[in-house]
Parts: structure tokens; sequence; C-alpha cells
């Protein structure tokens, strides 16, 4: 067993003494309840314990009985994570090692705060022996483990298990509009993401631009291994810096992150991110002097083009990003524009211990974007550095973007929106035009519903950002909400261009193209999405599903269920949900049920929540005739619904499932009088958010309430375009749908499916 603290370097930079005493009796609690359960203390390691049991059993119940009696502890207690794995232990002059210490060690980092990571090995000899929650997170990759391991998050039973940490809480801007306009751009069917996988090779887009360049990540070569996240904060506003050259192409943070300690050869790099150039670096902090390295490197040729070093007063460390964005500049024969030189002279701070406080939130946020660490690490760390410098614009960016995170996931107050707002105004204020200020704001507007905030900042971050991934998503949005697709397609292009390993912008991309039929451009990216990430289930199933959209194939789909089928990994979501689309996709509605069956309250076919899941099955049923078992789900679907629009009353998506559940029940008024409220909700805002889609579905539904004439030349305007055509609503998908069940058979329906017209990409 391997236990860690939770945000133990952020609470050291800020309370040593105190952190230090937390840690000493939280650490005496754990010795006491390890011998309790006959376990050994091995080792401390600052803010961890190592522990081994003569029975995995023991072992387990020693976690469970840590986070129950840690969990309910108000702050600032600490929070614990904990790892188990079943391995050897040996013990050399003093020294403890073994497969099972390192692997323990890494599983811990998979936990969340009150949690316990364990091993398939340990899963297996405790499963159904100790009380407690389990929740499968499937094969999970570990820092230099080979191959991917398959893991298990555990609680105490009746606890509440913390959610994942969320992906969409940072200032990517990108998030924001998925959020609010283009649900159909990747929302039904699009898969989650997985950890990606640096290790495999994705072959270049084309020739790297002569002005271009990835900046690894910063080694810590500080003393002090606490520093890392100044290394990481210096990296991060380096590339801000190059980023915001207008004639310079960089790669985003989130491709070149995934190369942190890689073995790869600079040409290898240079090839998967398409860039001429790389630069290498290192931060080296001492007191209150800093030393900054950086050589860089023709990916293209190996050869190095030059190599600074930077000894500094630490009070310089702005200048030294400065400088050193000016040489890679000089170095790419990129001319600096007036704008570019006036924003490296930018100085975002007068306080170097404002600089640090906001570099330790800003550590914390990328480790694991949670409630809890918001509130007790991250708004403090923020709060100190704005009364150090009421000054500092991005610090309050910060803050009001906490506040929001806070209030979309926990806390729905006036209370902490006006917290948020107060921030933001604060910071526009200071900087109105700052890139964190702009997507800050439009988190904002994106939360509350603002349209015109979200639309108004996103344009200007795409008129004044255009170096950036995120401000080229921002723009695609913008097209898509204007319904300006080859300018949306455009834009992604550009955004891929910018940050190739990112599985989310490609995720983006994908959605679209296959929104305009466009299935071979949507294929190669598939691939490369694959590519980067094999271990995706859902984007292999995409992958699969490309030529059944194309031509109505199935044989790649066929292929795919008997591969998912022999999956040890059963249990975990990604799997179950990947086995559900196939089955759907291949009609197989007896497999869909036994997969329901088999699942239990685990089964999901969607991140639509759990109304979308209910359907599913209740359509399977419906078409192998056994309306009795449909019946129940669509009894619970419609009276939860009901529930929900009373205090949604403006939801297109739940109007719309409510006609269809209540039109499969056989109440036509009730289903017209819901499709209704939804229709009309979509004409008075028809480019308001779910409108596109809820056009779509509301046509759909309609299958089960008016004329089959009415239904299909409404259908068929809809697939000739020129507008906004959602993939699953594809010619071959609705050929199999049990959505279009009342349908078939119809000569108007079938014609409609045969008009290649029907199938055409769209521009």
């Amino acid at each position: 067993m391997f236990t860690d603290v939770v945000g133990y370097s952020a609470r050291m930079q800020t309370d040593e003494t105190g952190t230090r005493e937390l840690v000493r009796a939280d650490f005496a609690v754990m010795r006491e309840l390890c011998g309790r359960m006959g376990g050994e203390v091995l080792n401390s390691m600052g803010d961890g314990l190592l522990l081994c049991f003569p029975s995995v059993v023991q072992a387990v119940s020693c976690g469970l009985l840590v986070q129950e009696q840690f969990s309910a502890r108000p702050a600032p207690a600490l929070q614990h994570r904990i790892g188990i794995h079943l391995g050897d232990v040996f013990r050399r002059d003093g020294q403890v090692d073994g497969d099972g210490v390192n692997i323990a060690a890494r599983l811990q980092t998979k936990a969340r705060p009150h949690t316990i990571c364990l091993s398939q090995s340990v899963y297996d000899a405790v499963k159904g022996k100790l009380a407690m929650q389990v929740e499968p997170l499937g094969p999970q990759r570990f820092k230099n483990i080979a191959e991917p391991l398959n893991v298990y998050l555990a609680g105490p039973d009746g606890a509440a298990m913390p959610a994942a940490p969320g992906r969409g809480w940072s200032r990517n801007l990108w998030a924001v509009g998925l959020a609010i306009i283009v649900a159909g751009l990747a929302a039904l069917f699009w898969p989650k993401s997985v950890p990606v996988t640096a290790g495999v090779a994705v072959p270049p887009a084309g020739p790297a631009p002569d002005k271009s360049i990835a900046v690894l990540p910063f080694t810590n070569m500080s003393e002090d291994k606490d520093n890392a996240f100044f290394a990481d904060g210096v990296h991060e506003d380096l590339l801000t810096n190059l980023a915001n050259l207008s004639a310079m192409k960089v790669i985003s943070r989130t491709s070149v992150m995934q190369y942190r300690g890689t073995t790869k050869t600079i040409r290898q790099i240079g090839a998967e991110l398409g860039v001429a150039y790389i630069l290498e670096g290192s931060v080296r902090r001492a007191g209150d002097k800093v030393r900054v390295t950086g050589q860089l490197i023709n990916a293209l040729t190996d050869e190095h083009v030059w190599a600074k070093a930077y000894d500094r007063d630490l009070k310089d460390i702005f200048a030294v990003q400065a400088e050193l964005a000016r040489e890679i500049a000089t170095a790419l024969r990129t001319a600096l524009t007036p704008t570019d030189s006036a924003r490296l002279e930018v100085r975002p701070t007068k306080s170097l211990a404002a600089y640090d406080l906001f570099q330790q939130a800003r550590a914390v946020r990328r480790r694991g974007k949670n409630v809890r660490d918001m509130r007790e690490v991250v708004l403090p760390l923020l709060e100190q550095a704005v009364g150090l410098d009421p000054d500092y614009a991005e610090a309050w960016a910060e803050i009001a973007d906490a506040h929001v995170m806070i209030y979309g996931l926990a806390e729905r107050t006036d209370a902490r929106l006006q917290l948020a707002r107060q921030a933001l105004a604060q910071a526009e204020r200071l900087a109105p035009d700052a890139y964190a200020v702009l997507t800050v704001g439009a988190n904002l507007g994106a939360i509350t519903g603002d349209r015109d905030l979200v639309n108004a900042r996103r344009q200007r971050i795409g008129e004044l950002f255009a170096g950036r991934s995120e401000a080229r998503v921002a723009a695609a949005l913008t097209a898509a909400y204007e319904h300006r697709w080859a300018d949306d397609r455009t834009e992604l292009q550009a955004a891929v261009e910018l940050d190739p390993r990112n599985p989310e912008v490609l995720g983006i991309y994908i959605g679209v193209l296959l929104n305009r039929r466009r299935f071979d451009e949507a294929g190669e990216k598939i691939k490369r999405l694959v590519e980067i990430q094999p271990e995706n289930l859902l984007a292999r199933n995409d992958q699969a599903s490309v030529p059944f959209l194309r031509t109505g194939s199935s044989t790649a789909l066929k292929q795919l269920a008997i591969q998912l089928a022999e999956d040890p990994a059963q249990a975990d979501t990604n799997m179950i949900i990947a086995r559900a689309r196939v089955a759907y996709n291949l009609a197989d509605w007896a497999q869909l049920i036994q997969l329901w069956r088999d699942t239990g309250p685990r089964f999901k076919f969607s991140d639509a929540g759990d109304r979308m899941d209910r359907l599913m099955v209740a359509g399977a049923f419906l078409e192998l005739g056994d309306a009795g078992s449909a019946r129940p789900l669509l009894e619970q679907n419609r009276d939860g619904l009901t529930k929900q629009l009373l205090t949604e009353p403006k939801n297109i998506a739940k109007w719309n499932d409510l006609g269809l559940t209540l039109g499969m029940l056989g109440d036509r008024p009730g289903a017209t009088a819901a499709l209704d409220r939804a229709r009309a909700i979509i004409e008075a805002n028809p480019r308001g958010q779910g409108a596109l889609n809820g056009r779509w579905d509301n046509a759909l539904a309609r299958a089960w309430t008016e004329d089959a004439g009415q239904v299909v030349a409404e259908l068929d305007r809809l697939l000739k375009g020129p507008d906004f055509v959602p993939y699953w609503s594809n010619v071959h998908g609705l050929r199999v749908s049990w959505m279009c069940r009342p349908l078939r058979g119809d000569p108007r329906f079938e014609a409609m499916l045969n008009d290649p017209r029907n199938n055409a990409p769209l521009p």
C-alpha cells in the first residue's frame, strides 16, 4: 500500500509548519490502523507511507478504514490518495523495492481524494469479500510501466465517491463553445477522452513550415524538487509569448507535454508534431537567483542552432522569458510587429511572490480540477496573490474561472456567481484584451446562458490570438454559430496543426467532418486519433462506423463486435458504450438488451443522460416485439422528464425526449404537445443552445405521432442540407434505427434513403 497527501507541495508553500503537523498526526492514525490490520509500515517519504500486509483483504480493509476516518473531516484536514497492488517486496541494506512497491506508487496517482486505486489482482482477490464501493477505471497507462494496467477505484461503503476531475473548466474556450452551441459537433456519439499515449508514432501531416517550433517541457534542475511548478510555469509562459507572435507556428501545450521524459529522437518529435525546430530547456532556482537554459535544434537535420544560458536575479524572470522568445524569433527569421514587441514587454505582475502563488495554484488545477481543491487550495493561493498585487489581471481571471467552475459543478448560487462576476470585472478593468480575461468572460457567459457575451469574447479572441489553437477553435465555433461550415472546417484544421496531438481538438474536427458527410477526411482524422490513443475504444468504434456511414457496409462493425466481445475489460464504461453502439448500428437488439441485463446500473449508451440509455433499451425491446418490457422503462422516462421540465422549461432536448417517449407509449396527443413545445423554442431562437440537434430530433420523434408523408418530407429536406446534418441521422443509420420503425415499408421513406443526394458530401 502506498499513500499520498493531495496538494502537499502547495500546502507546504503556504504553511510548512502546520502542514507537517497535520501529516504527522495522520501518519500516527495510519500506523495504528496498519498495526490493527496486521500490517507493517516499511517506510515514510515526506507526505506518503509505504505499508505491507500478509493478505490482500487486510490491506484493502486498512485502506478503507483510513479513508472512512479521514473523509468526513472538515478543512484544513488533509486528503489522501492510496494505491494497493499485490506483488513481491524486497528488503536490501535497509532499502525497500520490488515490482509491488513501484506499481503501488503509480496506482495512487490515479486515485481521487479519499479513495483507493486497486490493481486487477487486488480487485480479484477482494471482490465480494469486503463492503465497498467500486468504480472500474479500465486500462490505464503509468510512467515507466510498458503495458496498461486494468484498475478500479474503491471507497468506503455508503460514502459518496468523488467525481472524476473535470476537463472542461480550464481556460480552454473550445470546451465552452462545445457546451453552448454545437452539441451536435461531437455530442451524442463522440468518445470521451482517455490518456494519450506519447509512445505511439503518428505520421506527419505534411512538410514542416520554416517558422514552426515545439517547446518541450522544461526540466526542473532545482535542488528543491517542489520547484517543479516554477519550471512548468516558465515553460508555459514562454509558450504563451511565442504563440502571441503573429508569424510563427507554435505547438500548443497539450501536445508538447506528452514528450516529458521521452526517449524519442528530435527528428521523431519534429515529424510527429510537424515542426522545423525544437527547443529544449531547463530551469534551476536557488534562493533569489535563477538559471534558465535553452537549446534550439533543427528538427529536420538534428543540428544545434544555438544554446543559451541566462543567469539572473529571480525578479528578472519575465525579462528572461521575453529575451528567449526574441532569440527564437530571430533564429526562425521572424520579424516582430509592433504588437508582438508590445506583448513581449508586458509583465504579468510586479510581485514575484504573487507570481509564485499563481503558479502553485495553476499547478494544482492542472493536476485535478475538483471542487474541493478549488475551494481549499486554489482560491486561497490566488487571493493571496492579488493581495500582494491587486493589479495582477491574470490572477483575477483565474479567481473568476475558479468561481465559475464551482458554480457549474457544485454550488449554483447567486452568491457564487457574484464572486465570479466581481473577479472578472477586476480582470477586465486591468487587461480587457488579455487572452485569459477574454476566455473567462466567455466561460461565464456560457454558464449563465449569456450568448452575446460568449460570442463577443470568442470573436475577440479569434481576432487577437490567431497563433493559439484555442483561438482557432473559438473562431470555428463562431463560424458554426453563424452556419459558415466551410470556415468552420478551415479554422479547425488550423487548430489541429497547432495542437496535433490533442485528442479533444481532433474530436471536434472529426465531428464536424462527419456532420458534413465528408467521410474520407473524417476517416483520416479518426485514424490519426486511434494512432495517438490506441486504447480508445470509442474512437475505434467510430473508425469502424465510417464505412457504414459511407456505404452501409457493416463488415468493420462486425469485426469490432467480435474484438470487443473477446476483450477482458467488460466492466469499463467505455467498453460498455462501445459495445452498445456497435449493437445499435448492427441492429442487434438482442445483444443490446443482453448487455443491458449483464451490466445493470452501469449500462451506458451515451453521455446524454440515463434517459437516452432507457430509450435505447426500450426501442430494442419494441424491435423484438416485447412491448411489455419496454413500457416500464418508457414510463420511468416520462415521469423523470416531466419532473425535470418543471425547472428546465426551455430544454429542447428534454421536450423532444418526452415527445418521443410519449409517442412510443402510444400517447399521441401528449407527444405532439411536447414536440410542439420544443419546436416553438427552436423557432424563437434558431441558433440557441440545442436548436441545431433539436430540429433533427424533433423531426425523428414525429415519426411516432404524425403521417409518414409529412415526416419523410421534413427529413428529406433536412438531409439535403445545406445546414447542419448530424451524422447519426445518416441514411444508413436511419435504415436500421428503431426510431424510424413507424416509417419502415413506406415507399416514400425508402425513396428518401436511396436518394444519393441525401448522403453526398455537404459544403
